[in-house]
């Protein structure tokens, strides 16, 4: 909904302005939720810096935000299709974690 606002370079790349990020709505989150972000961050961080695979983690993080945002099982499936394609096996790790939420 915002792609249109950001000056195309080539490539697929856009130019990126604050001005815009401001008007992109980001969901307070309860102290709760913070902690478990905040904790799921900091395993990605140590994961990666012991040279293994982040990928289930990442996934993970995925879920929950689409999570926070109240998604359905359509609309996330959807964004994942766009993004990664039905395919590939992040979009089912991910589709998965969600639906275990």
């Amino acid at each position: 909904c915002f792609w249109d606002n950001f000056t195309g370079l080539g490539n697929g790349a856009r130019r990126l302005f604050k001005v815009f990020f401001d008007k992109i709505p980001v969901k307070p989150i309860s102290p709760v939720y913070e902690q478990m972000f905040n904790n799921l961050l900091h395993q990605i961080v140590s994961t990666k810096a012991a040279g293994k695979s982040i990928v289930a983690l990442e996934c993970q993080l995925n879920a929950r935000m689409f999570a926070l945002y109240g998604l359905s099982l359509t609309e996330v499936q959807e964004v994942l299709n766009k993004l990664d394609g039905a395919d590939n096996p992040e979009t089912q790790i991910t589709l998965e974690y969600f639906s275990s939420l």
